[in-house]
């Protein structure tokens, strides 16, 4: 039997890594994210943050992968409701393919891991916002609907008995159907099945069952089940070294019938992330081979509208030519009807409709009288030679008519010149358009990881070029949290001489003497991360000192603020400059790329990446110096997949938050 390629989570799944997790709850909602269909929300409690993701009609999971979020208008409605509050409670639905998240206040968060399934939020069970808006014989999901379940979920086979199990399974013609039937999936059905040793249950009539083989599958099912909790093994299993099918416990049916290769996960969530990245990279060709199709239709049309406008430019620049000649040709004529008419309206004062009578007369003997085709009653007079119309006018010379054709023919070939340069381009860009969309897919089929939370990182740090961890304080919280917490015996504490500014740490883990190159990049950050940025200094003075001269506890009678101490002993560092280089780190493998974003001393820096821009205390204010950035670290090589889908994929806060204020870019040579 071949079971199908997992497009989606099934009810087993589904009910797996809830057990997973359930860890979540009393987690707060720290902000919401959304990519199409794919809904990320950011959770936190103190010491930990997760991502989890969750896509309707396929899955939810914690995920580590960095996806290119947009802010929709949906997502800002969300978060107005849901931002800031807790979650209290995730369970799945009977054992359908749907999780409820209960969260405080009567709010919940629905996803139907369904066919045509949804995201749906509701508040005291009346639907606040769906994905999709639908009208359905048993129910209705729109904003002020009263949510309804889909009917006919499946219960929970852990708590039906084995006689009603049986008889649910025998209700159908297959023993496969049957099992099926109980909502476990043809994955599961399948695996239960070879478990029992049955290995076609597609083709297994039920009335040719003993009770024996309904007990055994009853056991087998419920021994999968009990898998879950004493001996899981969340895994991905590979055909052709591409993924083709997920679990939360080892599948013998894939591994021994269907010889597909298990790589196996810590836990079910990293399965399913593996997978669904992967799969997505599987999907990306198809749809850019849907996204080529459209890109060349929209320039052929291009052409074609591009074309016609060269033609229509060519053709008024020949019409005003021959109007020219023709004036020039016809001249005293031209001259004399202009002056005739002038003379009838201006100096006999004749009115429009006598004139045009008088005109229509003298067409019977008079030839240039027969010239005039039409006057109007502001002046315009229109001739006719040679089937060509002119247009003239009595308040104005010949002189001046032709000095207008002539400026139309000149603005008319300048559009010319850009109409036809234009052309050119969309004709290379047709030509090269299979080679873009390559680009476009090897871009996209990158995987972005965002790297496993370390201690360190709620604060700034980076290794020193000797080696040294060194820390700084983003707050007067996380400076108190540095002394309090990971300041040992051994570390040197650094801090600008200023008020206000990052308690910054040389850590001595291996108790080495520190060279005085770390100080100084330490003192850098110390410079830098300090009041002295945003009130514009380009050097200050750093002091440093042992961590037995730092004490928390004020004299007698006296009061520390949060994030003061008393330093007993200092030591200087003097004119230390205050300048900062921002860069990002790629770990490529294969088709994913691991990234961070650190600022450090550029002597550190520049020996990591030559992704990075140094910066210094200016007048451009945070968020326009993060996109200068984040723009000219792309322009160092614009043809490198992983940089541009990192680059894609960082969001401005995490670069916006590593830059001590207004500042400039600090253009410099490389040696590259």
């Amino acid at each position: 039997m071949k079971i199908q390629q997992d497009l989606s989570m099934s009810s087993f799944d589904i009910y797996a890594i809830i057990k997973e997790i359930k860890t979540l709850e009393n987690y707060i909602i720290n902000n919401i994210y959304q990519q199409e269909k794919v809904f990320g929300f950011k959770l936190r409690r103190a010491g930990s943050s997760h991502i989890l993701i969750m896509e309707p009609e396929r899955r939810i999971h914690l995920t580590n992968i960095s996806y290119d979020w947009k802010l929709t208008n949906f997502i800002q409605m969300i978060r107005k409701h849901l931002r800031g509050r807790k979650l209290t409670f995730i369970s799945q639905y009977m054992f359908d393919r749907i999780v409820e998240i209960n969260v405080d206040r009567n709010y919940k968060i629905i996803l139907e891991i369904l066919p045509r399934g949804n995201f749906i939020i509701t508040k005291d069970n009346k639907v606040l916002f769906a994905l999709k808006h639908v009208h359905m014989r048993d129910r209705a999901i729109y904003p002020g609907s009263i949510f309804k379940y889909p009917p006919n979920s499946p219960e929970n086979p852990l708590k039906v008995d084995d006689s009603r199990l049986i008889e649910l399974i025998k209700k159908q013609k297959t023993l496969f159907r049957g099992l099926i039937k109980l909502g476990l999936g043809p994955k599961y059905a399948y695996e239960i099945s070879y478990r029992c040793g049955i290995s076609n249950p597609e083709k297994t009539k039920i009335n040719s069952c003993t009770n024996e083989t309904f007990v055994n599958l009853i056991n087998c099912m419920r021994e999968i089940f009990n898998e879950i909790d004493k001996d899981p093994k969340p895994s991905v299993y590979l055909k052709d070294n591409v993924p083709y099918a997920f679990a939360p416990i080892r599948l013998e049916s894939l591994v021994e019938a269907e010889n597909h290769s298990p790589k196996f996960f810590q836990t079910f969530s990293q399965a399913l992330d593996f997978y669904f990245s992967n799969l997505q990279v599987l999907e990306t060709p198809k749809t850019s081979a849907s996204i080529m199709k459209l890109e060349r239709e929209k320039l052929l049309k291009r052409v074609e509208a591009q074309k016609r406008r060269i033609i229509e430019l060519e053709e008024e620049i020949d019409r005003a030519q021959k109007t020219i000649e023709i004036i020039y040709s016809n001249y005293n004529a031209l001259e004399y009807i202009i002056r005739s008419i002038r003379r009838a309206k201006i100096e006999l004062n004749m009115n429009w409709d006598e004139i045009i009578k008088k005109i229509s007369k003298a067409k019977k003997d008079n030839k240039l009288a027969r010239l005039i085709n039409e006057i109007r009653t502001d002046g315009t007079i229109f001739v006719r030679i040679n089937d060509h119309l002119i247009e003239l006018n009595i308040r104005r010379n010949l002189h001046d008519i032709i000095d207008d054709y002539y400026s139309k023919i000149k603005k008319n070939r300048e559009k010319l010149k850009i109409a036809r340069e234009e052309l050119k381009k969309t004709l290379l860009k047709l030509e090269n358009i299979d080679e873009e969309i390559r680009k476009r897919v090897e871009i996209d089929t990158i995987i972005v990881k965002i790297p496993s939370k370390r201690w360190y990182d709620k604060f700034y740090w980076f290794i020193s070029s000797n080696g040294f961890l060194v820390l700084g304080g983003k707050d007067a919280q996380t400076n108190e949290i540095l002394v309090k917490k990971y300041m040992s015996d051994n570390d040197v504490f650094l801090h600008a001489e200023i008020h206000g500014g990052s308690v910054v740490l040389v850590k001595n883990f291996l108790k080495r003497t520190i060279p005085n190159e770390t100080l100084y990049q330490a003192a850098i950050y110390a410079a830098s991360y300090s009041k002295a940025w945003k009130m514009g200094l380009h050097n200050v003075d750093v002091f440093y000192t042992s961590p037995i001269n730092v004490t928390l506890t004020p004299p007698s009678g006296q009061y520390l603020p949060a994030g003061s101490f008393i330093i007993k002993k200092k030591e200087y560092i003097r004119n230390i400059p205050l300048e900062l280089s921002i860069g990002i780190l790629l770990y490529p493998a294969g088709n994913t790329v691991l990234f961070q974003v650190i600022s450090a001393p550029t002597k550190v820096i520049e020996r990591l990446t030559k992704y990075y821009v140094t910066i210094t205390p200016g007048t451009i204010k945070k968020s326009e110096i993060a996109k200068m950035i984040l723009k000219k670290i792309m322009s160092i090589e614009k043809d490198n997949p992983y940089l541009l889908r990192v680059i894609n994929n960082i969001k401005l806060e995490k670069v916006i938050d590593l830059i001590p204020g207004p500042s400039l870019i600090l253009e410099e040579k490389r040696n590259e």
